[in-house]
């Protein structure tokens, strides 16, 4: 099986595989917030990983706003 670009980033990126999310809606909301948050990870332009930026995001709270005020979200 062929994956698509945007799949198999979400999959590396969010272990999307892993993910134990199956009642409901559940599955199909956390899709689309993690597409949007790999859209929000894409449009920053330093040179770390999407995975890494992730990760950084989640650890300092100045890049996060970084990453949401690059976007126009905020």
């Amino acid at each position: 099986m062929r994956l698509l670009p945007h799949a198999w980033c979400l999959d590396v990126i969010f272990s999307e595989d892993d993910s134990r999310i199956r009642k409901d809606h559940a599955p199909q909301n956390m899709t689309i917030l993690k597409r949007l948050a790999l859209n929000l990870l894409r449009q920053d332009n330093s040179k770390s990983s999407l995975k890494m930026k992730r990760y950084q995001a989640g650890l300092n709270n100045h890049f996060l706003l970084h990453i949401l005020s690059n976007s126009g979200i905020f």
